[in-house]
């Protein structure tokens, strides 16, 4: 790259050095995330690295959600649609056959059904198709339409399979785009997709002649009947062309969406459109939601493009896109690490809920302990195990009380009959589910999750 002017040389120096502040803060991230996931091995059985893909899955169905929840309002996260188009422009240029699955996800729980039955006076069916559209795998879309009916004394029954691969319409779109830039486009290519799968699906069947079968008329019942299953197939298609406030509670996805964009339907052009302050609420949840996740997989991408490909520094499009992953990642890191020193603070006496919680409740497996039981201090709290599942932390220890014990009541004491032991030591175990601000889960009747049980036993 030519640069003509010293201080345009001075930024792109500058600007390159995001892409060392992207390194620096990468490894930070996968340190927070080996330390906030303790059961999640480094080494094989046979001692080999695992590398960083088992901390990056733990990260998704751990502390994803409180990072999600804590960047609700964040300005890191705005980022986002300051690096999507240049992200789509070079991995297209550079990377093309990661396109598809960098900004589009296939739908493996799209289930498309219709049926539709008409009977005569005398209750007998007299036209009836029904239509199944699935995934059979992670990749194939299975097609099945069956017709059937009869006119005056003749029966008819015909069903139509199809069987097609989604990676075949990647990659023919792969080459349109090559031809033509102007088809790398949110909407154009999602339109593209359905367009080229709705031709794979009617291939052949509407030009199909049933007269060597049956007579003209029930040809004509069969093609009328083709025609209002694929008019319907196309409607349902075009609602993924819509975007995503437009449709929101009106339909289930898994309806008519088998390709998705992520992290949502034309995510920079309702940001680019100015939609999003307009419909500030329902883009800002998608946006913490969709685009937190969608960036735990993309900054992943990027870190391989990074570590096993050339990319120049100096080219201002990657500039750009590692500034703002930077900046997203920066953030994510800082709660990450923020959440570390929560968990690892009950250790500390002071200010922790368990300990609040055994000083100013009846502890069960204490009271067994005696006739009467005072707690007097907290001595000693360890956290020995911990672990988080969907934004909760599951804690576990033990703690070390100084407690008075009497055996007897107090006329058995002046008899000598009982006694009184003061600051007897005493250990018990805990096991508590926290929120992400440490308060102690309330179950559903009301009481805390936490359960207390003399160390040991």
């Amino acid at each position: 790259m030519q640069i003509e002017k010293k201080y345009e040389q001075w930024k792109s120096i500058t600007e390159s050095d995001f892409v060392t502040l992207f390194i620096k803060t990468w490894f930070t991230y996968i340190a927070t995330l080996r330390e906030l996931n303790p059961d999640v091995s480094v080494f094989t059985e046979d001692g080999m690295p695992r590398g960083d893909k088992p901390f990056l899955n733990a990260y998704k169905s751990g502390i994803m959600p409180i990072v999600q929840k804590q960047m609700e309002s964040d300005d890191a996260l705005q980022e986002l649609y300051k690096l999507y188009p240049f992200a789509m422009k070079k991995v297209f240029e550079v990377f093309p056959q990661y396109f598809f699955q960098t900004f589009y996800t296939v739908n493996r729980e799209y289930k498309y059904i219709d049926e539709d039955i008409q009977k005569d006076n005398d209750g007998k069916i007299k036209e009836r198709y029904q239509v199944s559209i699935h995934l059979s795998d992670k990749w194939k879309v299975k097609v099945h339409i069956s017709l059937s009916g009869y006119y005056r004394t003749k029966n008819y029954n015909e069903k139509i399979k199809r069987e097609i691969d989604v990676r075949d319409i990647f990659n023919l779109i792969i080459e349109t785009i090559k031809s033509n830039s102007n088809m790398l486009d949110e909407l154009s290519i999602i339109k593209e997709f359905y367009d080229n799968l709705f031709e794979k699906i009617i291939s052949k069947s509407m030009d199909k002649d049933y007269t060597e079968k049956y007579n003209s008329t029930i040809n004509h019942i069969i093609h009328t009947q083709l025609i209002r299953i694929y008019t319907s197939i196309r409607l349902s298609f075009e609602k993924n062309y819509r975007l995503p406030y437009e449709i929101d509670g009106l339909y289930d996805t898994n309806t008519f969406a088998i390709v998705k964009q992520t992290p949502y339907n034309q995510f920079y052009r309702s940001f680019n459109s100015g939609l999003n302050n307009q419909k500030e609420s329902f883009y800002g949840k998608l946006l913490k939601n969709d685009g937190v996740e969608w960036f735990a997989s993309f900054v992943y991408s990027l870190r391989n493009a990074l570590f096993h490909e050339i990319i120049s520094p100096l080219d201002e499009d990657w500039q750009l896109i590692f500034k703002s992953s930077y900046l997203i990642l920066k953030r994510i890191s800082d709660i990450c690490i923020d959440t570390v020193y929560h968990i690892f603070s009950l250790n500390e006496i002071d200010n922790n809920p368990i300990v609040e919680y055994v000083m100013n409740n009846s502890i069960d497996c204490v009271n067994l302990l005696a006739d009467h039981v005072e707690i007097l201090e907290t001595s000693q709290i360890s956290l020995t195990h911990f672990d988080l599942n969907n934004s909760l932390i599951n804690a576990s220890g033990i703690i070390k009380l100084k407690v008075k014990l009497q055996k007897g009541e107090a006329d058995d004491i002046e008899e000598e009959n009982g006694e009184i032991r003061s600051e007897e030591p005493v250990v018990i175990a805990f096991n508590a589910k926290l929120y992400d601000n440490l308060e102690i889960v309330n179950s559903n009747d009301g009481q805390k999750v936490i359960e207390l049980s003399i160390a040991g036993t």
